[in-house]
């Protein structure tokens, strides 16, 4: 579950100009609002730290992050949201497990965001342990929120493929809240194992401590394309793909999680139905949802009448990026935050890493995947998955 570093509010707006063929709208701020980390959500990331035993550089970064977004989304609401998400992480009191049903018994909790709960929950009826999604109380009677809670548990239950968690059952606890049951998913983000490996290797790519290769990062890469391929083809794109949405088992098996701002685009041969086909998308022009690092440019601008399977294209090639070299293609700057510099041009050169050398063929297929233009990428996620295979299989990408 997305723990709430992925914006879904407000337009962006260009700080220069815009790339070819893109025209930026204009700002919705209102005149004369402050977008800051101020003193409350300073003091609130202060008791993050101090619950989570971050390190100063760790503070920083989370800091630079919350400044990042306030910056670019340039909503007063949001600072309301931020405030109330590192209310939520920094407070020393567990969350309340909700009480027993005649069929649940609620025995941890996995995860929380700014929307929902996660727990693990053991079914009296199958004599199974399973996760158990919720909308947490206080959210749990906003019909927007209801809506795309419901979409997303009826959309992820028709994505029949092996590395997309099977929805069980959607229902309602007795104290009113709808849930969804789900395989629990146990394993490690890419995102570690990617930084595992780089902290392993020098000059020449190595095994991370836990045995983790270049190629054993490639190969879970290549299974998440297979799963996002299928989702396109049944009319479907994630829309915030990144590494700590890829959930890697101990026997390699790979997962692609947090299908919650996942949408239905166009048309196919077997395509995904949800309660919310025959309303309006919330997902309005202006709106931007993801995660800045790994947007694509059409993305990071809000023009979601142009968003499709090729955005998700862009993010794996961000995804990639990230494998070659150590960290995401953008970063938080002093004065530049990253969506500004998602919409200002294209990365550094994955080519030009400090670490080990990347191999070519990889570096390549990034620069195709990330291209500026959407028709200049890979159709969807299925080619991606074709074109990386060839190197899996020790040839080289035509």
């Amino acid at each position: 579950m997305d723990t709430g570093l992925s914006t879904h509010r407000g337009a962006a707006r260009a700080p220069g100009c815009a790339p070819a063929g893109v025209r930026a709208r204009r700002s919705r701020s209102p005149p004369g609002y402050a977008f800051s980390v101020d003193d409350e959500i300073e003091r609130q990331l202060q008791a993050i730290a101090e619950r989570h035993g971050f390190s100063d550089a760790a503070r920083t970064e989370l800091r630079a992050w919350l400044g990042d977004l306030l910056a670019v989304t340039r909503d007063p609401a949001d600072r309301e949201t931020v405030l109330g998400a590192t209310r939520l992480a920094g407070t020393s009191a567990e969350t309340q497990l909700p009480a027993h049903t005649d069929r649940f018994e609620f025995r941890a909790t996995l995860g929380q965001g700014a929307q929902g709960e996660v727990f693990r929950v053991w079914d009296r009826g199958l004599r199974r342990s399973m996760a158990m999604k919720t909308l947490r109380s206080d959210r749990a009677d906003a019909t927007a929120v209801l809506a795309r809670f419901v979409a997303e548990a009826q959309l992820t239950s028709q994505l029949r493929h092996p590395a997309i968690v099977p929805v069980h059952e959607l229902g309602r606890l007795p104290d009113g809240r709808l849930y969804y049951t789900m395989r629990e998913v146990r394993g490690t983000t890419l995102a570690t194992l990617i930084r595992g490996v780089h902290e392993a290797s020098g000059d020449t790519w190595q095994a991370s401590a836990q045995g983790t290769t270049l190629r054993d990062l490639v190969a879970a890469f290549a299974g998440a394309c297979e799963a996002v391929g299928h989702a396109h083809s049944r009319g479907v794109i994630h829309r915030d793909l990144k590494p700590g949405n890829l959930m890697v088992g101990e026997f390699g098996e790979v997962q692609v999680i947090d299908w919650g701002i996942a949408k239905r685009i166009g048309t196919a041969e077997d395509p995904v139905q949800t309660a919310r086909d025959d309303v309006e998308d919330e997902t309005r022009l202006g709106e931007v949802v993801g995660t800045p690092a790994y947007m694509a440019p059409e993305q990071a601008y809000g023009w979601n009448d142009r968003v499709d399977a090729r955005s998700d294209v862009y993010a794996l090639g961000a995804i990639l990026f990230e494998i070659l070299t150590g960290r995401p293609p953008y970063e938080p700057r002093p004065g530049q935050p990253v969506l500004s510099q998602v919409l200002e041009g294209p990365p550094g050169d994955p080519g030009r890493a400090d670490g080990p050398v990347p191999p070519a063929a990889l570096v390549d297929l990034v620069r195709v995947c990330m291209a500026r233009e959407r028709t200049a990428r890979p159709a969807d996620a299925g080619a991606v998955r074709e074109a990386v295979l060839p190197w899996l299989a020790g040839q080289s990408i035509p």
